[in-house]
């Protein structure tokens, strides 16, 4: 069994875990005692995160739904179709019709997707709900 370090994917504290691999499968998971944040220590969701890796109910390719039905695409497909909606939106709503919701604690994500938001077109606002861009 090998261990792989990684940060917990269900909040923005950014907790550290150790998978635990077997055959390629995560089969367990164990608190990371040398990350700061959580110093060992784990929520129940972090506990279990190993379950939903393997789960049969997991989405493992993406989809999109034609003509009613969800189908198989490719990731360049999917995120294609997605960037024309939100580009279909935006000419329709204009910069508020869209937007983007983060987790507080997640500071360089919000960094990142802030300085993205101010580039696109349209945008009028960023940051904490209602605060204008200037």
């Amino acid at each position: 069994m090998k261990f792989v370090q990684t940060i917990c994917p269900y909040c923005g504290t950014g907790c550290g875990l150790l998978l635990a691999v077997k055959d390629e499968k995560v089969v367990g998971v164990e608190a990371l005692t040398a990350n700061p944040v959580n110093e060992g220590k784990l929520c129940i969701k972090g506990w279990n995160v190993h379950e939903f890796v393997g789960h049969p109910d997991r989405l493992k390719a993406s989809i999109i739904r034609k003509d009613g039905e969800l189908v198989e695409v490719s990731w360049d497909e999917a995120l294609n179709f997605t960037a024309s909606k939100l580009q279909s939106i935006i000419r329709e709503h204009g910069g508020n019709g869209t937007g983007l919701l983060s987790l507080r604690k997640v500071l360089q994500r919000r960094k990142l997707s802030a300085a993205e938001i101010r580039a696109s077109p349209g945008q009028p606002e960023c940051g904490p709900l209602r605060t204008p861009l200037t």
